[in-house]
């Protein structure tokens, strides 16, 4: 049996962390595509930070400027920690007191300022209740210097990046795009993951349908075999453009260069001959396949039950191409085309999967009405 990479898939119309630009005002993102879902939204920043809507705040933190074992005599034993939610003072034993010691005392008298020891013994202090320009930190009393805190006593809590929000018609792009509520003020490098607009989407180009390799939950190339192999293989040598490969030139048809035509009775059956033609290759191509590989007969094309093509009502530049073959097992499968001056997308067939190419301006609801004619 013969298996080849599924290549068209649903497309989920995500971009995962797509490089964007800052624009001169500092406040907006510009990618690629605007974006279509606000709940979708990530910002990346430097690859190591996610910035929240709301902003990314630094929380207080004072560190000793030196580490313990700290000597502290009578007159130098008080030390005093106040933060944005409490203050408390505590008295320490004097003599030569390891660095643990005195956070045994801290840990004690405070809950909302979170204490450390880090390198060099030295002690870090961090206020835990705000985050921002509400939080802040002061140290004070006789055993401040003692403790290693002799010049920096205190300090604040700071706006890292900004607040943003998702907005649209003002900002001269084309689309909603992310805002931050201030200029930034660094140049750092920022990837936006989102779900883009399906008219934009950079990976489906609208037509809903990804062409890609994909793997499943055990990291393994997701495949199509008999049916579904069948309907890949037709649709596939149906839409490429002969002479397109360089190492098969003889691979494909002539359906795609047929683009913007409008004699639509010459039209209709030179593309009833391109599929006719590309089929009966494929034919010849199988029949050359099963004489090294096995080739299952719900995968083999045994003949072609019917073409039709249709022109769309209002646009006789715009063509339904509806295909049905069968398979050597004597099952039909169904292949639909839309064909327009735009590009060539592929319906969903009569197993339910699809290979889409390039949108062609219609809706979803206009490619399917063609075919009630």
């Amino acid at each position: 049996m013969s298996v080849d990479v599924q290549l068209a898939h649903p497309c989920p119309h995500t971009i995962i962390e797509e490089p964007v630009s800052i624009s001169t005002d500092r406040q907006w993102l510009i990618g690629k595509s605007p974006i279509g879902s606000t709940n979708t939204v990530r910002v990346l920043v430097n690859n190591e930070l996610y910035v929240p809507s709301a902003g990314l705040h630094s929380q207080a933190q004072l560190i000793g400027e030196f580490g313990g074992p700290f000597r502290v005599d009578s007159c130098t034993n008080t030390f005093t920690v106040a933060s944005s939610s409490e203050t408390a003072t505590i008295s320490l034993p004097t003599g030569l007191i390891d660095v643990n010691t005195v956070v045994r005392f801290l840990v004690g008298a405070l809950s909302d300022v979170a204490v450390e020891v880090v390198s060099g013994s030295r002690i870090l202090l961090t206020d835990t209740a705000n985050i921002g320009k509400d939080s802040f930190l002061r140290v004070s009393g006789t055993a401040a210097s003692a403790l290693g805190f002799r010049y920096q006593t205190g300090t604040k809590g700071k706006m890292v990046y900004p607040p943003w929000g998702i907005f649209g018609s003002e900002n001269g792009f084309g689309g909603r795009y992310v805002r931050f509520a201030q200029p930034l003020m660094s140049n750092p490098t920022i990837k936006l993951t989102y779900v883009a607009p399906v008219n934009r989407c950079m990976r489906c180009g609208g037509s809903y349908i990804e062409n890609d390799a994909r793997f499943d939950l055990q990291g393994d190339t997701i495949l199509v075999s008999n049916e579904n192999l069948l309907y890949q293989a037709a649709l596939k040598i149906i839409l490429t453009r002969v002479r397109s490969n360089p190492y098969h030139p003889t691979y494909g048809s002539a359906l795609t260069s047929r683009l913007g035509m409008k004699a639509v009775g010459a039209t209709a059956m030179l593309l009833t001959q391109d599929v006719q033609q590309s089929l009966a290759l494929m034919q010849n191509l199988q029949n050359e396949q099963s004489k090294y590989q096995t080739v299952t007969r719900q995968e083999r094309l045994y003949s072609v039950m019917s073409v039709r093509v249709q022109a769309h009502a209002n646009d006789p530049t715009v063509f339904l191409v509806n295909v049905v073959v069968s398979n050597a097992s004597g099952d039909p499968v169904e292949i639909s085309i839309v064909f327009s001056v735009s590009g060539v997308v592929a319906l969903a067939g009569s197993n339910g999967l699809t290979l889409g190419l390039e949108t062609t301006g219609l809706s979803a609801d206009e490619s399917r009405s063609i075919f009630r004619g």
